[in-house]
């Protein structure tokens, strides 16, 4: 019974609310305190091949899913 409730709150802590991150409406709206990098666009050729493995047990949208947004 011990093993089933400590199994129980290792899956659910990642949902837990974080204290540290408060619960103001100050903090919510606060600007990020990072900015992410610039790193340009990619520049597609046009001839690029994009190899698709199957695997047992694979779902068509693991194929469709991928294809869709790099034809795009």
């Amino acid at each position: 019974m011990i093993a089933a409730k400590a199994l129980l709150l290792a899956l659910l802590a990642p949902f837990a609310p974080d204290p540290a991150l408060g619960a103001s409406a100050e903090q919510s709206q606060a600007t990020p305190q990072h900015k992410m990098p610039d790193t340009g666009s990619v520049h597609w050729m046009g001839d690029e091949r994009i190899g698709m493995r199957m695997y047992p047990g694979m779902a068509a949208l693991d194929l469709i899913g991928p294809q869709s947004m790099f034809g795009s």
